[in-house]
């Protein structure tokens, strides 16, 4: 038995790719997943599976939510043991972050290349600042109103992989599942 976060990538934004998180719920009960628990409706889902393979789960939930859903977007399934020690490969200065900065996480579907990483940092200033570590992107920024390169479109843009972002108070809560 392993337990598993399953992120979705563009769920219920703008009134585009609507899942409801009660029936995505239903779906992995009756397909067999355990301890199937959901947060908010932006797509975070935590759950346990027989099958301990990732490669077998990720399979298998990518065409449940073709199946269920039509959902085709790419998706981040991260074994929940790991999940729990991402706030530990946090940066230390990100710990004294404080209002209107705010820390948000972008997790992606494979560890971008060095080149691009090196990119992505040319754009950290006094508004915003981005740290890669493996396949996770941290990173603040100043709400402030003022004109902002950070989104999750971006990052993709910058690292040419897919990705999905959390916001820390996301990624702490999913923690305690």
């Amino acid at each position: 038995m392993q337990k598993f976060v399953l992120l979705l990538r563009a769920v219920n934004v703008g009134g585009r790719n609507i899942i409801k998180m009660q029936q995505l719920k239903t779906v992995f009960t009756n397909a067999g997943f355990l301890n199937v628990q959901t947060y908010i409706q932006s797509g975070n889902i935590v759950f346990e599976s027989k099958d301990t393979a990732i490669s077998q789960v990720n399979k298998q939930v990518k065409n449940l939510l073709k199946e269920h859903f039509n959902y085709e977007l790419p998706i981040v399934l991260i074994p929940f043991s790991f999940f729990t020690n991402i706030l530990d490969l946090l940066p230390p200065s990100y710990l004294t972050i404080e209002a209107p900065r705010k820390i948000y996480i972008s997790f992606l579907t494979e560890k971008p290349a060095q080149d691009h990483i090196e990119t992505l940092y040319n754009y950290n200033n006094t508004k915003e600042n981005f740290e890669v570590k493996e396949n996770i992107v941290f990173s603040w920024c100043v709400k402030d109103g003022s004109k902002l390169n950070f989104s999750n479109a971006f990052i993709e843009r910058i690292l040419k992989v897919s990705a999905t972002t959390r916001n820390l108070n996301t990624v702490k809560k999913l923690t305690t599942y």
